[in-house]
């Protein structure tokens, strides 16, 4: 697929994630509330460049938290938190965790590694938006994208993200279960887009008590490749 078209599906998929959550409440999230956790969008970007770049084998780590962290948080947006979601739609989750991995390098698997990244990325900001005043929240996002701009025009994140691009548990999985490394090292982008998919999509804000529910938050999904932080 040409970079142009590719890079056009990406944009339209994260755009798409403004509308996708529902205004699902969670009442035990609301005792998490606070202005502190609006730190974890510029966070979540300086940390994982700063250690990559410190250590390129914190790429490996992020790739298998990713590996391990994605169909679960997948599954829950599709069982409670996007729009026409249902408990039973939680369980494409598997069918498309295996395509994404049988798959890798075809259209449909890189097809099913964004679904799943994207639907992931869901979970993690109606979280943010769940537990940070909506204020606070603005704040951070535009402090993520200020250090991602910074970090885009200095230069120093092509390198770390090129790592986390290239980091790929399966060929550790491959040694592990006797397999010939080079037949499982194929680079399964579930992992990698969702580890440096920390960058989190543009969410709908949960309306609060005697608010409208139609008003929106304004977050930031950036991805350097990937519904986040990934490619």
């Amino acid at each position: 697929m040409p970079f142009w078209l590719s890079i056009g599906c990406l944009s339209l998929v994260q755009a798409a994630l403004v509308a996708a959550p529902r205004g699902f409440r969670l009442p035990a999230l609301e005792a998490l509330r606070s202005r502190w956790l609006a730190l974890v969008p510029p966070l979540s970007i300086a940390l994982v460049i700063g250690a990559v770049a410190l250590d390129s084998a914190s790429a490996t780590f992020l790739t298998y938290l990713a590996l391990v962290a994605v169909p679960p948080l997948a599954a829950l947006a599709l069982a409670a938190l996007v729009q026409g979601a249902r408990p039973s739609l939680a369980l494409l989750t598997p069918p498309l965790f295996a395509i994404a991995w049988a798959a890798e390098g075809t259209l449909g698997g890189h097809t099913a590694a964004l679904a799943l990244s994207a639907l992931a990325n869901v979970t993690l900001g109606w979280l943010l938006a769940a537990v940070v005043p909506r204020r606070w929240l603005e704040l951070g996002i535009y402090a993520m994208a200020a250090i991602d701009a910074w970090l885009v025009g200095s230069n120093l994140l092509q390198g770390p993200n090129a790592v986390l691009n290239t980091a790929a548990p399966a060929a550790d999985l491959g040694r592990a279960a006797g397999g010939r490394p080079d037949a499982a090292a194929p680079r399964r982008r579930t992992g990698s887009r969702a580890g440096s998919g920390l960058r989190l999509p543009l969410l709908r804000r949960r309306p609060a008590a005697g608010d409208g529910a139609g008003r929106s938050c304004p977050g930031g999904a950036a991805g350097d490749g990937s519904p986040s932080s990934q490619t």
